[in-house]
């Protein structure tokens, strides 16, 4: 299991840069979760948010996203 990035006193913003590492592709893709999370898993307790805590506790990161 990866030591997850993501811990519960972040931002939105934190977390979107500690997941991207500056990364634009990675930014994109995760706006775009956060955007349409809702579609993608309707059943997520949080939309999009759900999906950036799954590529966090799965350890996928910067360009790996």
């Amino acid at each position: 299991m990866a030591k997850e990035r993501i811990v519960s006193s972040m931002t939105l913003h934190d977390m979107l840069m500690a997941m991207c590492g500056g990364s634009p592709g990675a930014l994109t893709v995760c706006l775009r979760l956060l955007e349409c999370g809702s579609k993608i898993d309707p059943d997520a307790f949080a939309g999009g948010l759900t999906s950036i805590l799954a590529l966090d506790s799965l350890g996928i990161y910067e360009a790996r996203i």
